[in-house]
């Protein structure tokens, strides 16, 4: 089976701020790719593939899709935070990138810490729309509580044949 996964990284100057215990949020961002990165090579072959999308005031492919085995972990010299945080517009741009590949599945992983402030093309309706539509593939009594905010985090572990997702916060289990 072919996967393609596309991770979203916020590069946006909030993350090289300190976070509330005073951890950087830099040093976790960079760790926390890289570690996803290791799992996925530990646990894939080259029919999984991998695109990073990286975006602060705007989006841009740092690495384009190819073998999750072929792809670089980041540094300090590559992960640079600076800018606002157009969040729905790399989100967009992220889904576009993992679909110029044909695959079985395809995942998109966000990884931010803020809100959307500078998105110009995408808006939230639209990001939600990708994600009912283009990812979940819900039937329309797809239900959303008001004022969530959408977020595609753990999906690649959900059975294809889970009938329903239950979300709390921390935690994410399939029936």
């Amino acid at each position: 089976m072919r996967t393609v996964i596309g991770v979203c990284l916020d590069e946006s100057g909030s993350m090289g701020q300190l976070d509330r215990e005073g951890a950087s949020k830099r040093d976790a961002a960079i760790r926390a790719f890289n570690e996803y990165l290791a799992t996925q090579q530990a646990m894939t072959s080259d029919d999984c593939l991998l695109t990073l999308v990286k975006f602060s005031s705007r989006a841009r492919v740092v690495q384009p899709v190819q073998p999750v085995q072929h792809v670089r972990p980041l540094t300090d010299q590559t992960y640079y935070p600076h800018g606002g945080t157009a969040l729905f517009d790399a989100i967009a741009y992220c889904v576009g990138e993992t679909e110029k590949t044909t695959a079985d599945r395809y995942v998109v992983v966000v990884l931010t810490d803020g809100e959307e402030n500078e998105s110009k093309e995408t808006t939230l309706p639209q990001v939600r729309e990708l994600i009912a539509a283009k990812y979940r593939r819900l039937p329309k009594s797809f239900r959303q509580e008001a004022d969530c905010e959408p977020i595609l985090f753990g999906w690649q572990a959900i059975p294809a044949d889970a009938r329903a997702v239950i979300i709390t916060e921390g935690e994410l289990d399939a029936m």
